[in-house]
């Protein structure tokens, strides 16, 4: 995949890449075959199957590749995941658990290079 300027897709409304991966991983289990999950998965896009043109036969030799392929391209810079981070406040009906999850998601995504048992993410 390559990012050259204007001509990129853009991920659009809609679907999160999250939720969409969740799908493809869910295929997988389903068919049990790497290939036909991603064919599945790429066919349902609908309006976003311009994006199968930005994709090489690397990008979709399997799950992993496809993941992070589409991560590169579409994925949320750390700082998005930092500024969520700082703001994210319980959701009404949310609980603590359910809460501590999300920040702990959060801090994952907003300092990647970071190993999830350091002190601050445990203090989570």
């Amino acid at each position: 995949m390559d990012g050259h300027g204007d001509s990129r897709v853009v991920w659009g409304e809609g679907e999160e890449l999250d939720t969409f991966m969740r799908k493809v991983k869910a295929y997988r289990l389903q068919v049990g075959d790497e290939k036909k999950a991603i064919g599945k998965a790429l066919l349902g896009l609908g309006s976003r199957i311009g994006i199968m043109d930005s994709l090489t036969g690397d990008d979709t030799s399997s799950v992993a590749s496809l993941e992070a392929a589409l991560r590169r391209a579409f994925g949320a810079s750390t700082r998005s995941y930092q500024t969520a981070l700082g703001t994210r406040a319980t959701l009404p009906g949310e609980t603590y658990g359910m809460f501590l999850a999300a920040l702990q998601s959060l801090f994952v995504n907003a300092f990647p290079d970071t190993k999830a048992d350091t002190s601050v993410a445990n203090g989570l």
